[in-house]
């Protein structure tokens, strides 16, 4: 199989006779993260690694996809904790991960507080020394400047007056 498409795996044939022995079996559709998660998730890439932030209330995992721990072992109950993988696994190998990131959580410590402000404050101000590791425009006017910053610092006092 290929990504997006089915595979077969071939008719078996007696080579003395041309008989048909056994017939073969459709494989199905290999599948990237992007092909089977819907509007709930948002992947990026920060240096070639992909990341997932889960926007709104997922109930189950779609088809296809699976839950790790850091370590890679197998989530049973899909808890979708940061720092956790989303994968798309086929014959025990994985073929696509996104690691699990908090909603502006830039500071990778599993949540979004006053700390995740201020690095994107110093991110706006001196890009070069401090990279925003997901999209920062957290009051949705189409850029990443310190009111995104202040936004991020009042949802952190008050989640439920400055959603993100």
């Amino acid at each position: 199989a290929a990504f997006g498409e089915e595979g077969y795996t071939g008719d078996l044939y007696c080579v003395e006779c041309g008989k048909m022995i056994s017939e073969g079996e459709v494989i199905p559709a290999l599948h990237k993260l992007a092909d089977l998660l819907d509007g709930n998730y948002f992947l990026y890439y920060i240096n070639e690694i992909q990341h997932v932030i889960i926007k709104g209330t997922v109930v189950s995992l779609p088809a296809g996809v699976t839950e790790t721990d850091p370590e890679g072992a197998i989530v049973a109950s899909a808890p979708l904790l940061p720092g956790d993988r989303l994968c798309v696994i086929n014959q025990g190998k994985t073929l696509d991960e996104a690691i699990i990131v908090a909603v502006g959580d830039l500071t990778f410590d599993g949540t979004s507080d006053s700390n995740d402000a201020i690095y994107l404050l110093r991110s706006v101000l001196f890009p070069d020394d401090f990279s925003a590791n997901q999209p920062g425009d957290f009051d949705g006017d189409g850029d990443v400047d310190s009111n995104d910053a202040i936004y991020l610092l009042r949802h952190t006092l008050f989640p439920d007056d400055f959603p993100i």
